[in-house]
């Protein structure tokens, strides 16, 4: 890559009306884009607004083609030609919320997406655990919480540094083997003086298999996000094919259709090892999906990398004109 053109990607991290040159530079390159929860209104932690979701899914409408991973991963494999600005929006966990606010913007505007269940979370068996995490916070009478983090005391004010307390305590347990993390958060309500619940509260709920059956039918692709969502690289391999072809079986026999696309919990590289990947494969996927971006793109169609999508328009726009993957591409994040 020349100087020049170098230059001119950077100025287009600064320049709207210089995306332009990124979005014609990258438009071979498809764009997943990555959401998780939705609210009715802005300002609500870990949420995007609806009013939000719906000005991205209109530029989009205008800006891209849109398909499902599905279809993408179907041309890749067969050598098909993919359209220029080809973008696919999905979402991971299947959170009541997606059905509530999501769904209703993407059958109106008649935008395909693909939506990741964890299906012990849909069936009202397990929680998320950053949700716990979250509902642990919130809901303790407790001023302060002390707590080591990786072998660090840490000090909490409540509810003041809530935000702050549960990034570092995600943060720490993403890290932790899994059996080793319900530890940890068991211990973290008794820190709290509270009980965990067994079953997810108002809030932080999944869909019902009714709701997850009437998308499905919209067209919405409806993808496997194991049974309990743990990082598949910290589950014994004996677990694995449970959480992997399990949650591939659970969906089928709730919907009566084939399910073709897995997303790796987490997504990040050290979440996916070669056991994974090869249970993956024989459990019949024919795609998989990861969530960060490194430039790569679809090279893997067992490996495709996501862009992680939040409120701010600047860096949306950033992504679907091909900034953010150009600007990783060459190193310049």
């Amino acid at each position: 890559m020349t100087v020049r053109l170098r230059s001119a990607i950077v100025a287009a991290g600064l320049c709207a009306g210089a995306l332009y040159l990124t979005r014609h530079l990258s438009r071979n390159v498809p764009k997943l884009l990555m959401y998780h929860r939705f609210a009715g209104e802005n300002g609500i932690p870990r949420r995007l607004s609806a009013t939000r979701f719906e000005r991205q899914m209109r530029v989009l409408k205008r800006r891209c083609s849109l398909m499902t991973v599905s279809a993408l991963a179907s041309r890749l494999k067969h050598g098909e030609t993919v359209p220029a600005n080809t973008a696919v929006v999905t979402i991971d966990d299947g959170y009541a919320d997606v059905y509530d606010w999501a769904f209703p913007i993407l059958k109106r505007l008649s935008i395909p997406a693909t939506v990741y269940v964890t299906t012990d979370f849909v069936d009202r068996e397990c929680w998320l655990w950053p949700d716990l995490i979250q509902a642990a916070l919130t809901n303790t009478r407790k001023a302060q919480l002390a707590i080591a983090l990786n072998g660090e005391a840490h000090i909490f004010s409540l509810p003041a540094e809530v935000g702050r307390a549960w990034s570092s305590i995600a943060d720490a347990c993403l890290e932790m083997p899994e059996r080793e993390k319900q530890t940890f958060i068991d211990e973290l309500f008794h820190e709290l003086g509270l009980t965990r619940p067994e079953t997810p509260t108002t809030g932080y709920a999944g869909m019902s298999w009714d709701q997850v059956g009437e998308m499905h039918r919209a067209g919405i692709e409806i993808g496997a996000h194991t049974r309990t969502h743990p990082s598949l690289a910290k589950v014994d391999h004996a677990e694995r094919d449970g959480e992997i072809a399990g949650s591939k079986r659970r969906i089928e026999e709730q919907l009566d259709a084939a399910v073709r696309s897995f997303a790796y919990p987490h997504g990040r590289p050290c979440d996916r090892d070669d056991d994974a990947d090869k249970r993956v494969k024989a459990a019949g996927f024919a795609s998989a999906v990861m969530a960060y971006h490194d430039g790569t793109g679809c090279d893997d169609p067992y490996a495709i990398r996501r862009h992680g999508v939040g409120p701010e328009p600047g860096e949306f726009r950033k992504i679907v004109y091909g900034y953010d993957y150009l600007a990783r591409r060459i190193g310049l994040r």
